[in-house]
């Protein structure tokens, strides 16, 4: 079986997506491949008092295979929080004002998060990148769908990556 292979097409359902919409990639590849899906985020977290603070809600893990990392620049100190029943941190020191924690296998379901710690003296501003990946396999007529739930994250630009595809996504802000 193949890990990376002709990635013929990739639609985005919906085509002008909205913050808080099921975002579906519909992928048209080589029958039976085995297709890794990495989606990218990237955000600018103003400083306050010395810190930095990104509460998520409603965060939708895929079924495993499934992985996330998120990489945070101009920091000291990295913490990412995620709660079902009760709150689980992982912490890390920055080293040359980037920090990253990464974890796999997480089990699936809707998950309460938070990323903060401590900016660099003087900064303004961290910018925070996250990538969650899992894996998808086409069909014998070479389909497949990914589906992900944008209602933890704010309006901006995604990158959708299949294979060795790329896919950029406007993500429109909700209409107040």
């Amino acid at each position: 079986m193949q890990t990376r292979g002709s990635i013929i097409r990739i639609e985005v359902e919906p085509a002008e997506p909205i913050q808080g919409d099921t975002v579906t990639l519909r992928i048209q590849a080589s029958p039976g491949e085995k297709l890794p899906i990495t989606i990218i985020y990237n955000k600018n977290l103003t400083v306050s008092a010395g810190e930095y603070d990104l509460p998520l809600n409603r965060v939708s893990i895929p079924q495993t295979p499934n992985s996330f990392k998120v990489e945070a620049v101009g920091v000291l100190t990295l913490k990412v929080a995620v709660k079902v029943f009760i709150w689980i941190t992982k912490s890390v020191e920055a080293s040359g004002g980037v920090a990253s924690i990464s974890q796999g296998g997480v089990p699936s379901g809707v998950y309460k998060g938070r990323i903060y710690g401590k900016a660099a003296p003087g900064v303004a501003s961290v910018e925070l990148r996250l990538m969650a990946s899992s894996m998808v396999t086409a069909g014998p007529d070479g389909r497949c769908t990914f589906s992900y739930d944008t209602g933890a994250i704010s309006a901006g630009d995604l990158v959708a990556i299949v294979g060795d595809v790329s896919k950029a996504i406007t993500l429109k802000p909700r209409a107040q």
